[in-house]
């Protein structure tokens, strides 16, 4: 599957206590916390950090494809299929 891309979109709460992929809201959007503050990308680095190891990818397969600014944003991981993304997610 390697020209397979997975997009999805997660829920960022950062200055969390703890990094973690913390499930599902209603709408499918998957909650993710990161200790990071908000402040000079580094809730965004934290993010892509966090995913690419709960997905078991590289981190450069890994990326921020729309909201940088914004709590909700929408991921894009190379090399797997959006339903194989969010299974590895626990979802």
């Amino acid at each position: 599957m390697s020209g397979a891309r997975a997009r999805f979109r997660i829920r960022v709460t950062p200055k969390s206590r703890a990094d973690e992929v913390s499930g599902r809201l209603a709408d499918g959007t998957i909650r993710v916390r990161v200790r990071a503050p908000a402040e000079e990308g580094r809730a965004n680095e934290a993010v892509v950090a966090l995913l690419a190891a709960a997905l078991r990818l590289p981190r450069g397969a890994v990326r921020i494809a729309g909201g940088h600014g914004s709590r909700d944003k929408w991921i894009e991981a190379d090399g797997l299929t959006s339903v194989e993304a969010v299974r590895r997610l626990g979802g």
